[in-house]
């Protein structure tokens, strides 16, 4: 396969979802100009990017667990699963679910 240098390896074999998922929401987190200008990078550029550590991505892993476990309360809560509905209706638990996805700037 297909291996850039200085490119973080994952060290189990199911955390290559989690590496892009880590990598979009990085990419999410940019502003506008920086979101453009990444688009426009060469292949040689883009390989010089940040790229997400093992570590990283145990630590987003930890973050969804609690936002799932979260929400599945909530839901046990509020005896609904419909988590639009959930999220809509408290403002705290929106809060704590997108610091799960979030690392940017509020």
């Amino acid at each position: 396969g297909l291996r850039l240098p200085d490119v973080p390896q994952q060290e189990t074999v199911n955390d290559c979802g989690y590496f892009i998922l880590e990598q979009i929401l990085r990419a999410l987190q940019l502003t506008p100009g920086a979101f453009r200008m990444l688009s426009k990078a060469s292949a040689d550029m883009a390989a010089t990017l940040p790229w997400p550590s093992q570590k990283d991505v145990a630590r987003r892993k930890a973050r969804l667990r609690e936002a799932l476990a979260t929400l599945f309360e909530a839901a046990e809560d509020a005896r609904n699963t419909d988590v639009e509905v959930l999220l809509k209706a408290d403002a705290d638990l929106r809060r704590r679910i997108q610091a799960s996805l979030w690392d940017g700037p509020r």
